[in-house]
């Protein structure tokens, strides 16, 4: 099972910063330590290709929510 932090290790961001990106597109996540869902990694990644897909998802959650 993937942790945040061993994602992070394979991406160009620490294991805070993929917290922080995580939880402001609305994922609970407890720490570092935390594992991830398949979605969670797949944005992750995505998100460390083009940081505009955070503002992206996060929109489209907050869509959802409304």
């Amino acid at each position: 099972m993937q942790t945040v932090a061993s994602l992070a290790e394979r991406l160009e961001m620490s294991p805070e910063q993929a917290v922080e990106k995580l939880r402001y597109m609305l994922f609970s996540v407890d720490g570092v330590d935390s594992v991830i869902s398949d979605e969670e990694i797949d944005i992750l990644i995505d998100v460390d290709d083009d940081p505009a897909v955070a503002d992206r998802y996060r929109e489209a959650r907050l869509k959802e929510i409304e």
